[in-house]
């Protein structure tokens, strides 16, 4: 039986808020299948540490996407990586994250609309801005238990629920959808 761990590093049609209390701001950033490009050199770590680095895309980590979600397989080939894989198995290390860069987040005025009527109508004042995310990269995914996304996961099930209609064998070992993306293209990065 080979040993891999999977997981959905980025859920998808999600939502993620951030709040600056200086500027007394949500800002809510809005994910969607048709925004994320997989970048074409990506790396799996732990806790966003790339000194921890555990897989790579073309090597031991294939991603796939999906309308649900960014999903990966990485099959542990270092001392580190079964660790990890140790971890997850005993259910000490349960959620994963991904790093990306946004290259297009228009302001979506209608949402932020109707977001603050619902939020003053509670008794909230705090200004509210909402992006849709229309082009990110994504350039990085990682076992963590302090997710961005608490709906993110990882198991060594590969036969779990939430990873129904994925055909890992299917796909070369960087997965079906990656595209190369340039170095100009990369930057303001953020966290899922």
């Amino acid at each position: 039986m080979e040993k891999a761990i999977y997981g959905m590093a980025m859920p998808l049609n999600d939502s993620y808020y951030d709040f600056d209390p200086a500027s007394n701001t949500f800002t809510i950033d809005k994910t969607n299948p048709d925004a994320v490009i997989i970048d074409g050199y990506v790396g799996a770590t732990m806790n966003h540490d790339f000194s921890r680095t555990l897989g790579l895309t073309g090597e031991n980590l294939i991603l796939q996407k999906n309308e649900r979600g960014v999903f990966f397989k990485l099959i542990p080939d270092s001392p580190s990586g079964l660790s990890a894989y140790k971890k997850v198995k005993r259910g000490a290390l349960r959620h994963c994250s991904c790093c990306y860069f946004v290259r297009k987040a228009p302001r979506n005025v209608q949402a932020e609309q109707m977001a603050a009527a619902s939020a003053s109508a509670v008794g909230i004042k705090e200004n509210i801005i909402v992006r849709e995310y229309r082009k990110i990269i994504l350039y990085e995914v990682c076992l963590t238990n302090n997710p961005a996304n608490k709906a993110t996961f990882c198991t060594i099930d590969k036969d779990h629920p939430l990873l129904q209609g994925l055909k890992w064998d299917e796909h070369p070992a960087g997965g079906k959808d990656l595209s190369p993306v340039g170095r100009s293209e990369r930057t303001n990065g953020g966290t899922s």
